[in-house]
């Protein structure tokens, strides 16, 4: 009995994972030699997010790994500035960076970032 139980967790393991999407996004601020970039795993409606500054590929600043959850597939993650909250919002097979004004909710249309793409990595 103890083998078998082992055997599906074994099996059970790589399966399980095998739903999870990798994601590594960046972004350029505007007038500045500074960037973002956020990774990302998504499981369904489960995600982690990451966020870090580089300045001349050195990392700057680590906000840590945070956990979320999402019915809408948007993902709340940490902003870049502080006066705006951030999402990472499904478009076709990647995410865009969507900013909202967290007094109304309305999305910023005057971005303070001058590029943002993500990569989907494959297993």
């Amino acid at each position: 009995m103890k083998l078998s139980a082992a055997l599906f967790v074994l099996l059970f393991v790589p399966f399980s994972q095998a739903t999870e999407k990798t994601f590594q996004c960046r972004g350029d601020f505007k007038n500045s030699i500074q960037i973002f970039r956020y990774s990302l795993f998504v499981d369904g409606k489960n995600s982690r997010s990451r966020l870090m500054f580089y300045k001349e590929e050195r990392m700057t600043k680590d906000f840590g790994w945070k956990k979320h959850v999402s019915n809408s597939g948007k993902i709340i993650v940490d902003s870049p500035w502080p006066q705006y909250r951030a999402y990472l919002v499904p478009e076709s097979t990647v995410y865009l960076l969507a900013l909202v004004n967290p007094a109304n909710d309305v999305q910023v249309d005057d971005v303070p970032f001058s590029r943002f793409y993500c990569v989907k990595f494959l297993p």
